[in-house]
């Protein structure tokens, strides 16, 4: 008997359980993004939402109903790094978006439990890609510069 589609461990006490493997899917794990900023949330629920097949997704800038499981888009903004380690002691894997990258701010979130601390751009694959790592999910290598090669290598 197989498993099909992406697998994640269930993590009840801080360790994987070796025999109880799901897909996100029948997780019922949502993905929450937590921006107070209007364009900028609905510019994220419709790349989120077009990217995550068959996950909830929702815009509602909230971070009460966000459960152990769940995913958190947010910004340093709307998001401390103190709420961020409270989130990711209940099990939530946040997701800060910095419109400008701080190595000092990346390394608070990053120690406070953040997910990941990535730039602040709606379409590139580094979103989509640190959403599908908080799942569980294996993501393809994305390549960061494109490769050159030489006009005549002859």
């Amino acid at each position: 008997m197989g498993i099909s589609g992406p697998v994640v461990p269930i993590v009840r006490t801080g360790w994987p359980c070796l025999n109880a493997w799901q897909s996100a899917e029948t997780r019922n794990v949502s993905i929450r993004i937590a921006v107070a900023n209007v364009p900028l949330a609905r510019a994220l629920l419709t790349r989120v939402t077009g990217a995550m097949n068959g996950i909830s997704v929702s815009a509602d800038g909230m971070f009460g109903s966000v459960g152990p499981g769940d995913v958190l888009v947010t910004t340093p903004t709307d998001c401390s790094a103190v709420e961020c380690h409270l989130l990711a002691q209940q099990g939530t894997a946040v997701i800060v978006l910095a419109p400008v990258i701080r190595e000092f701010d990346r390394a608070r979130y990053l120690e406070a439990g953040a997910t990941a601390y990535i730039a602040m751009q709606i379409d590139t694959a580094d979103l989509v890609a640190a959403i599908r790592g908080a799942l569980g999910e294996r993501v393809p290598m994305v390549p960061i510069r494109p490769v050159c090669r030489a006009a005549n290598p002859m």
